[in-house]
């Protein structure tokens, strides 16, 4: 488990240090719940130019995790083309931080899960609403199930879908 600072330091210099690795899975780790641990695997991530695929899915991650994650894609000099982060506990806000906020950490996403996370219909509606402005022009597989969205929510994604000709 990465809950502990050390262990997230550990892998933090990892992941900084390596200029080979292009995918990276770290799932199933609670180190969301640990604010200073998702800093410091942040900051490696930011520092690793060479990361095309991020698997975080079952790690805890907040909003504020979910924030600070977007910060570090979003100052990378590489792009990410795959991002899972199913099963954590991020809502809208954590949506509106990935997709609104950090509109060039998202640009280069052909693949982006955000299964099992309770974004509820204004987290659907914000990641329309970047969808229709074309935020995500690569994003060819979006998975959303299981995200607590009602038919407000539904709308605005089947909306933006009939224009959307990537996904």
């Amino acid at each position: 488990d990465l809950y502990d600072i050390e262990s997230a330091n550990v892998l933090r210099e990892l992941i900084r240090h390596n200029n080979t690795i292009t995918s990276l899975c770290i799932a199933r780790n609670a180190f969301g719940r640990n604010v200073a641990a998702v800093r410091s695997i942040a900051e490696g991530v930011r520092s690793n130019t060479t990361l095309q695929q991020l698997d975080l899915h079952k790690c805890r991650l907040d909003d504020q995790g979910i924030s600070l994650l977007a910060n570090a894609l979003f100052t990378r000099n590489a792009s990410i083309t795959k991002l899972v982060l199913r099963f954590n506990v991020f809502t809208s806000v954590g949506v509106r931080a990935l997709v609104d906020n950090n509109v060039e950490a998202v640009k280069t996403l052909t693949e982006l899960c955000l299964s099992l996370n309770p974004v509820r219909s204004e987290g659907a509606t914000i990641l329309a609403s970047a969808l229709g402005r074309n935020a995500m022009p690569k994003l060819k597989h979006l998975d959303m199930s299981w995200c607590h969205i009602d038919d407000d929510g539904f709308v605005a994604l089947v909306s933006v879908l009939e224009k959307n000709h990537s996904l």
